[in-house]
């Protein structure tokens, strides 16, 4: 090489000026194409298994991969020099150029949604391939070849068995106990369901058939807030398979045109593959809304136990009765004239015996309520102050009036015989 420059210098000394500048030029250009010299190299992928050499797209896609990225990274320097993006189904890189030199290979599979593929157990990258030395050269091309393991089925972003569901979404990919396998290679459903079994009370022991006029009234049970079962009221008890796993539930009242009468605090539950788990549902007023209604009927005696109204006040001509809620609004009030004992009134007054009174026979809110009671001569005077008698009403219709006995009563004065 010493020889062959020294040679052509000294025939550059012999050439005209221009000349000589001309063939320095093109030289000093021979010399610097010598110092940056390019090779060529070539990547192919392919998947572990017998059945991992990549022939179509549906090779690459049913294992979720959709590029392959490939990054060489100079020995020398430890810097990245060249990065590629290459569609999966190619299965190679075609021949890239670089600089001469020796590389490290890094070759990735991403997913796509251009996301990095990552290992179940440790988090970090999967899918990631080292090529750890590549020499290329001016002379014939650097080939280099990498095997993917792909992710198992539960971790690979594929609906490997075609129900809709992707890995974790998916019930196959849950273990017996309901929680998510990402390790697991076989997404397919398993058959084995987990059993959800309801009970539920209304207010105690009310019938259903007192929730609405004409009793028709279903017990809707909601999974996850989806209805996922309908029985009749008067069931009491349900049961649903349900796919293993965690689970929200709760349980609404409904009427015959689907209007919710009352829904339950939801509970959560685990429900376990082959084996039943139990809840238990109690609608309670305050589930209610707006909040269930029941019938107030009652009748109503001033006297002591025993005692009519003869025995007590006789003149007695009025009963004045308001009934008050929990925060002490009134609800109705009602003035009642009683009758006399032998249906003359001069004989004994008027008075008012629980055989010939039954009032307030209306439909509430159901509850606790006060009913406040006065009574009133004929000519309007107070007999006695409002007494408070405790009174609550249940859910539905009574099979009989409320039996009220007001405290014995100040029998002197206006009120006396």
């Amino acid at each position: 090489m010493r020889n062959r420059v020294q040679l052509f210098m000294r025939k550059l000394l012999i050439l005209p000026c221009r000349a000589t500048l001309f063939a320095v030029a093109l030289f000093a250009v021979a010399l610097s194409a010598g110092c940056d010299s390019t090779g060529s190299y070539h990547v192919t992928w392919s998947f572990s298994g017998s059945d991992g050499e990549i022939t179509s797209a549906a090779d690459c896609s049913r294992r979720g991969v959709d590029r392959v990225v490939i990054t060489l990274v100079s020995l020398t320097t430890g810097l990245d020099v060249k990065s590629s993006v290459h569609p999966c189904h190619e299965a190679g890189s075609g021949n890239l150029s670089v600089d001469e030199g020796t590389y490290l290979v890094r070759v990735q599979a991403y997913g796509g949604s251009d996301q990095p593929f990552l290992d179940p157990v440790t988090g970090e990258d999967a899918l990631v391939e080292i090529v750890a030395e590549l020499q290329v050269s001016g002379s014939g091309v650097a080939e280099a070849s990498v095997v993917f393991t792909p992710n198992p089925q539960c971790a690979d972003g594929v609906d490997n068995d075609a129900d809709g569901l992707v890995d974790a979404a998916d019930p196959g990919c849950r273990n017996k106990d309901g929680d998510y396998d990402p390790t697991s290679d076989d997404e397919v459903n398993d058959d084995t369901n987990a059993t959800l079994a309801v009970t539920w009370s209304i207010h105690g022991d009310t019938p259903c058939d007192a929730l609405q006029p004409d009793g028709a009234v279903g017990a809707s049970l909601l999974v996850d807030g989806l209805e996922v079962g309908l029985y009749s009221c008067d069931d009491l008890s349900g049961q649903v398979p349900l796919i293993p796993g965690d689970h929200t539930v709760a349980m609404q009242l409904v009427d015959a045109s689907a209007i919710v009468l009352a829904t339950t605090p939801a509970q959560d539950a685990s429900l376990v593959g082959g084996l039943p788990t139990n809840l238990a549902f109690a609608f309670t007023l305050d589930t209610f809304d707006p909040p269930q209604t029941g019938e107030l009927s009652f009748q109503i005696s001033w006297v002591s136990a025993g005692q009519t109204c003869s025995d007590a006040s006789p003149m007695v001509a009025d009963q004045s009765l308001w009934l008050r809620d929990s925060d002490g609004v009134t609800v109705d009030a009602t003035t009642w004239a009683g009758t006399t004992m032998d249906n003359t009134a001069a004989a004994v007054g008027q008075c008012l015996d629980a055989t010939e009174i039954q009032g307030l026979t209306t439909y509430l809110p159901a509850g606790d309520y006060t009913l406040d009671i006065s009574g009133f001569t004929s000519g309007g005077a107070s007999c006695w102050d409002a007494t408070s008698i405790d009174v609550t009403v249940g859910i539905g219709p009574l099979a009989t009036p409320l039996d009220l006995l007001v405290p014995q009563t100040d029998a002197t004065g206006l009120c006396a015989p």
